[in-house]
């Protein structure tokens, strides 16, 4: 017999995420509002207590500016860590790098730290309370694009034209505090906790005026939290003829770190005089270089029948991959194809449109 409980909440934002622990789920959505004399975001938030297959009411909160992704949340304890963006109305600057005249938004990256309130306290104490802040993570006019807590630690990349990676010591709620610090070329988009000392990021290569040039893997080695390195780095493409970018970079469940054989599975799309689409696989070596191994093709030429979203599968050193019209089998070890399966075969082409 399958139950089912239900719990109702109004939230007032037309647009509405979610981020789940084993233990709370919380839907959050960001009002704005504008004018041309003042922008202001608000993310509110409602947090649902998951216990036995039952979900309750736990609490409701809000903090100022809006929120990247789920992965801009955490749950520790009784905490909720939220890293969010503050940003002000477009205006016209005169005196900002990359030229006169330039139009940008004034903006205030920071972490907020809610703590629930204490079983029992009644309605009136239903409310995420503010114990601590840390605000202006960045550079004038940059966002975060990327967040990742581990642990005590959090780990934001902000971004306009180079990628400030920050470390913030999160273990006394009341007090966060930024520790680490590393500018580099290029942002990362998505952060992916290998261990508790290294972070793998998928991001994009950029120049000097902040202009993404190519899809980039890049590793951080976090152990030392106020002095953070890049291991190593590898652009898939980064000349002016062609571009190239990953589903990973916007959704987390098409990357794929097999951590026992130390392999990457990415799915990527290339354009220009090398144009690919498919993934590429990479393996790390003794030395913590990120390798180029092998790809596979999923280049599809009619849509509108099947389209898979790009995902990976590894068992028993196989890895098996979904994209467009196409499944593949090979194996990870040697690139070797195994099987594949066209899934629209048999369909006439008149039911697809011509893509490719």
């Amino acid at each position: 017999e399958l139950l089912a409980n239900t719990s109702g909440i109004f939230l007032r934002t037309s647009w509405v995420e979610l981020y789940a622990s084993k233990t709370m789920l919380v839907l959050f959505g960001t009002g704005y509002q504008w004018n041309f004399r003042s922008s202001t975001q608000t993310t509110y938030l409602c947090a649902f207590h998951l216990q036995g297959g039952a979900v309750s009411p736990k609490a409701i909160g809000s903090v100022p500016g809006d929120l990247l992704d789920q992965f801009s949340i955490d749950h520790k304890d009784n905490y909720l860590r939220v890293a969010s963006t503050e940003s002000g109305p477009w205006k016209r600057f005169d005196n900002i790098e990359g030229g006169r005249g330039r139009w940008a938004q004034e903006t205030n990256n920071r972490i907020t730290v809610l703590e629930f309130p204490d079983e029992g306290d009644g309605f009136n104490k239903s409310v995420l309370e503010e114990v601590g802040f840390i605000d202006g993570l960045g550079e004038r006019f940059e966002r975060i694009f990327a967040v990742r807590y581990v642990g005590d630690f959090a780990y934001v990349v902000t971004f306009l034209r180079t990628d400030p990676f920050y470390i913030i010591n999160m273990s006394d709620a009341t007090n966060p505090t930024r520790v680490g610090e590393l500018k580099i070329s290029g942002f990362s988009n998505y952060l992916h906790a290998v261990d508790d000392e290294t972070l793998l990021a998928v991001g994009q290569e950029a120049t000097d005026d902040g202009r993404a040039i190519g899809l980039q893997l890049s590793m951080f080695n976090v152990s030392n939290s106020s002095d953070p390195t890049l291991i190593s780095r590898f652009t898939v493409e980064e000349d002016d003829d062609s571009w190239s970018w990953s589903d990973a970079q916007f959704e987390h469940k098409a990357f794929r770190y097999f951590s026992s054989l130390q392999k990457i599975i990415l799915p990527a799309s290339i354009y220009g005089k090398n144009a690919f689409d498919g993934f590429l696989v990479f393996g790390i070596n003794e030395t913590n270089d990120i390798v180029p191994e092998f790809n596979i093709s999923h280049t599809s030429y009619y849509r509108g029948c099947t389209n898979l979203q790009p995902r990976s599968i590894v068992v028993d050193k196989t890895v098996t991959t979904f994209k467009g019209n196409t499944v593949k089998n090979h194996d990870l070890m040697n690139g070797t194809k195994i099987w594949d399966v066209d899934l629209d075969e048999n369909r006439a082409k008149d039911d697809c449109f011509w893509w490719w």
